[in-house]
């Protein structure tokens, strides 16, 4: 599931329409006609730098696809996996490559990183 929003994100800000997508733009990412996803601007400088995203169709963002160092592409994901409101897994591309390389997790619900691969 990672991979799969990773690879939908990366086409999204990589796509022919990443230069028409504009800071608060509802988009409709998985093509069933209704809006689950919100592109935004966070440093100010004219770029979308994050796409809030509901990847589960309940109506609540569950997916913060992010680019932190403002090179245009995505490299972190912030992801609440269980649904209980609070962001439990960080995949990362740490190298640049387009890749994620890292996951960070809490398992258990604590809050707390409590496995890293």
């Amino acid at each position: 599931m990672i991979g799969k929003i990773f690879d939908l994100v990366l086409s999204i800000f990589t796509g022919e329409e990443a230069d028409s997508i504009g800071d608060g733009d509802l988009l409709d990412i998985d093509g069933d006609g209704e809006s689950d996803s919100v592109a935004i601007d966070t440093d100010g400088d004219g770029d979308i730098d994050t796409l809030a995203i509901d990847t589960d169709g309940d109506g609540e963002i569950d997916t913060l696809a992010m680019d932190t160092d403002g090179d245009g592409e995505i490299d972190t994901l912030a992801m609440d996996t269980d649904g209980d409101g609070g962001i439990d897994t960080l995949a990362m591309d740490t190298d640049g490559d387009g890749e994620i390389d890292t996951l960070a997790m809490d398992t258990d619900g604590d809050d707390e990183v409590d496995s890293i691969i």
